[in-house]
């Protein structure tokens, strides 16, 4: 075991009192860590099946200096701040959700999905809207509307003509309500159930969603083609200037000639994609399946046959793309991808359907009581003026009268008066009973939730280790920053003290101060070569090179440290160097001067220096917390983890 005994109280103890189920592993400044929190946080750290007694001391020091800083954070009163209880609070939120649904229903919802997800669906759609805060007779009139082009469609006409004409999507206008194919979680949950179980050739049910009424007609139905992965380049168009669209598609096609004479597609794209957010990385896109895609994009990806073939130039909306398949992969099995169907369920309407159901499990498990007596008398008493958003709570012979009662709660008329008066609002199409009812389910539902939510820590071991793993992450942050990360930038005077105290750390290696030429063949270099012996600069050599093409060199000038250009073999002098093969191009180093190693200027390596400080101030504050506060380890316990 290292020794850990470095200025601070150190008390290997066995033998001490502790709880057979869950023992004490160790003490810091008197606060007891338990095995179960130790082993949680080494595990997670720690991913390998066999752990040694020498793992565990390795980690074990990490793991002291951790509740050391904590502690230190909890004797500032850091845990107290508002802002601490803010943030821990929306971990809290966040770390509550999959607790708070009905786990048996979200399984049967994610193997549907699964199910769904075997298949990409093609469809066309009609679409009535719907605007929120519609009166009954609009609602009427939109849901005939869309009956009348039902009747249309199934009379003989056309579901394109009857899109055209009827639907109330922009885009009918130049698709005819075709959606291409999508597969599961592209569309709203209803309109999703309703394509997958509507057979091809045939036309759905009337369905309602947050949009309005829609019609699909489903006209075919095939295996997920899985997903691939892509890389691309583009070269913006704007149709509206005719000569920029011609020298678009010429650069497009210039650059396609290249790639098939045998230039890298990553080097390319670095060079000249028009994408600045995939440019730096080869052109490189994300993982692509069914219904991600503008259809143009689409169909030339999914007719690439092998990793590694690209596309001729394709145009769409956004100009001419080169588009490479870089792999593909099948739709995985349910297990591989139900935490991906689990985040994404979480996210959509399915997780409302979970959610009611586990309102509906905790009134069953905290014995939910409605005393109707009250609530009768309760919506007696309220007036009119809650349809016009102007109610007013007023305290009466009703308000300490319990309303509801689940666990060991009783909220009474007073607890829902204040809420309605808080959450109420105009209303054109609801009567004052209607009003009532809905704030009183969502009041209800949301005092059985946060009940639920302070039981979470005692119902859920996992649960309570994480919220405890939040909270001193956050600490640690907090204190960290405050003594480390931030007064290091902030500490000018002693930053600058480290650097004069540790200029011997800060070195450069021997350096070239050069022009470096990347032809795109052997004649470019040639003539770069030629060029420079003639004494030409640097932008003009680029110029009269790039005369037929912008892609026969790119130069940069910069300084550089000879060891860190890995391609260079050979010696490098003062003039012309090369060539040195890189990237599949020819490089061409003109060194302009060659740099002996020595010390680097502070404005020059603040960067390493500032790292190199805040590591020397907490090595420091370690050292000083390990004087104040006593940790205590019970070797017995802790080598049982296993």
């Amino acid at each position: 075991m290292k020794n850990l005994i470095l200025g601070f109280s150190l008390m290997l103890i066995a033998g001490a009192g502790y709880s057979q189920d869950d023992p004490i592993v160790m003490s810091v400044n008197g606060t007891d860590v338990t095995k179960s929190e130790f082993e949680h946080i080494f595990k997670k750290n720690n991913k390998d099946e066999d752990i040694t007694k020498e793992d565990i001391d390795e980690y074990l020091e990490l793991f002291v200096n951790f509740k050391l800083k904590v502690t230190a954070a909890e004797e500032l009163g850091m845990d107290t701040v508002k802002k601490f209880k803010d943030e821990l609070g929306q971990y809290r939120e966040q770390l509550a959700q999959p607790y708070l649904i009905d786990q048996k229903l979200n399984e049967q919802l994610m193997k549907e999905a699964y199910d769904h997800m075997c298949y990409e669906v093609k469809a066309s759609h009609i679409l009535v809207k719907l605007e929120r805060g519609d009166k009954p007779a609009d609602t009427l009139k939109a849901y005939n509307k869309i009956v009348t082009a039902k009747k249309r469609i199934e009379g003989g006409e056309s579901f394109g003509t009857v899109a055209f004409e009827v639907s109330e999507d922009p885009s009918a206008k130049q698709n005819k309500g075709s959606l291409g194919y999508f597969t599961a979680f592209k569309m709203v949950y209803s309109f999703e159930n309703a394509a997958y179980n509507t057979e091809p050739g045939k036309l759905s049910e009337i369905i309602k969603t947050r949009f309005g009424y829609h019609l699909l007609q489903v006209e075919d139905k095939r295996k997920a083609r899985g997903t691939r992965l892509a890389a691309h380049i583009l070269i913006r168009a704007e149709d509206d200037l005719k000569e920029k669209a011609i020298e678009s598609e010429a650069k497009a096609r210039e650059i396609y000639n290249k790639l098939k004479e045998g230039s890298t597609f990553e080097q390319m794209a670095k060079q000249f994609s028009e994408d600045r957010n995939s440019a730096a990385t080869g052109g490189k896109l994300k993982w692509f399946g069914a219904g991600d895609l503008i259809s143009e994009f689409d169909e030339a990806l999914f007719a690439l046959k092998e990793n590694g073939d690209f596309s001729e130039p394709v145009k769409t909306r956004f100009g001419w793309h080169i588009i490479q398949l870089l792999d593909s992969k099948k739709l995985g099995s349910y297990d591989e991808l139900k935490g991906e169907i689990k985040s994404k369920i979480s996210k959509d309407a399915r997780n409302t359907k979970t959610k009611a159901s586990f309102i509906t499990q905790l009134k069953d498990e905290y014995n939910y009581t409605v005393n109707k007596k009250v609530m009768d008398a309760f919506i007696k008493s309220v007036d009119s003026s809650l349809v016009k958003g102007k109610y007013s709570y007023e305290k009466n012979n009703l308000d300490k009268k319990w309303l509801i009662e689940f666990a060991e709660n009783k909220l009474t008329v007073g607890d829902f008066g204040e809420y309605l008066e808080n959450k109420q609002k105009k209303s054109k199409t609801k009567s004052k009973v209607e009003i009532v009812q809905i704030n009183f389910n969502k009041w209800v539902d949301k005092a059985l939730i946060n009940y639920e939510k302070s039981q979470l820590e005692r119902k859920y071991v996992k649960y309570k280790m994480l919220m405890k793993e939040y909270r001193d992450g956050i600490l640690l942050f907090e204190l960290t920053d405050e003594m480390v990360w931030a007064k290091a930038v902030k500490d000018t005077s002693g930053l600058k003290s480290f650097y004069e105290e540790n200029k011997a750390d800060f070195v450069w290696k021997e350096r070239v101060d050069a022009d470096f030429y990347h032809c795109i063949d052997k004649k470019a270099f040639n003539q770069v070569e030629s060029l420079l012996k003639l004494g030409k600069e640097r932008d003009s050599i680029a110029i009269v090179v790039n005369t037929d093409s912008p892609l026969n060199v790119n130069v940069k000038s910069m300084k550089e440290e000879i060891s860190s250009l890995e391609y260079v073999e050979s010696k490098l002098k003062v003039g012309s160097n090369g060539p040195f093969e890189f990237n599949g191009q020819l490089v061409l180093i003109h060194v302009k001067e060659i740099i002996a190693p020595g010390n680097k200027e502070f404005k020059e390596a603040k960067g390493i220096i500032t790292a190199a400080y805040q590591d020397h101030l907490e090595k420091k504050w370690i050292k000083e917390l390990k004087s104040r506060f006593a940790v205590e380890i019970n070797k017995d316990v802790l080598y049982t983890i296993h």
